[in-house]
């Protein structure tokens, strides 16, 4: 037991604490506070968990069809930036930086827009889409 603190770790696992930051001070600046916390939680708790502990972690847990394509979201917004910047690149459309005058070629938009419709349906098509 910690001389310099008179706390119940007991209430502060159960979460009936009133001074939680007191608790958490305590934790951050005495090991031997940090020690009995810790001989106090690991045994009771993994051993016996709280009543309705898997129901709350699954419950907090993203369900649904979409789950796995929310976790690889920022790499796919990546993957389409960069591929959208290849084919403008390759279409010529970044030629006229650098240049006093701006001239799209002949045919050029047709060109973008069903290059870009390819990709789009490509992208659609391998995430299990229409």
């Amino acid at each position: 037991m910690c001389s310099r603190h008179d706390l119940d770790w007991q209430k502060y696992i159960d979460d009936q604490a009133e001074n939680r930051e007191e608790f958490e001070k305590a934790l951050d600046t005495c090991p031997s506070c940090l020690q009995e916390y810790l001989d106090l939680l690991l045994p009771s708790r993994l051993a016996n968990p709280s009543p309705g502990f898997a129901e709350r972690v699954m419950a907090a847990l993203p369900s649904g069809p979409g789950r796995a394509y929310q976790a690889y979201k920022p790499v796919i917004h990546y993957l389409v930036a960069a591929s959208l910047t290849l084919v403008f690149l390759e279409l010529g459309a970044f030629d006229w930086v650098g240049s006093h005058s701006f001239q799209v070629a002949p045919g050029f938009l047709a060109r973008l827009f069903g290059g870009l419709g390819d990709v789009i349906r490509g992208f659609i098509t391998n995430l299990g889409g229409v």
